[in-house]
């Protein structure tokens, strides 16, 4: 532990006095780790529901692009020519967007 030197108002020190029973030290330390206790949940907490509204909104990113892929599969499979397959995918996006099992 290191030693400092703090100045208190009267009426704090006097609180402290009839609070620590005799260990000042014992209890402002107790008070603040209680109190960082509380911050550090409170800054978790905030982080949780950061945390929760980017999966919510990744989630809902992830469902639209499962969908639009089920739908082209769908388009897809009722082209029976190569041609109709080629023209439905062309300029949707990069080539991470056309499905490769498609011929």
């Amino acid at each position: 532990m290191i030693e400092v030197t703090i100045t208190l108002e009267e009426d704090n020190l006097r609180f402290i006095d009839q609070q620590a029973k005799g260990n000042r030290s014992g209890y402002i330390n107790a008070l603040l780790r209680k109190h960082r206790y509380r911050i550090l949940e409170e800054q978790m907490i905030q982080a949780l529901k950061e945390d929760a509204l980017l999966f919510k909104i990744l989630g809902k990113y992830l469902v639209r692009r499962l969908h639009t892929s089920l739908s082209l599969h769908r388009l897809a499979s009722n082209c029976h020519t190569r041609f109709c397959r080629n023209l439905l995918f062309e300029g949707i996006g990069s080539g991470g967007d056309r499905f490769s099992s498609i011929s």
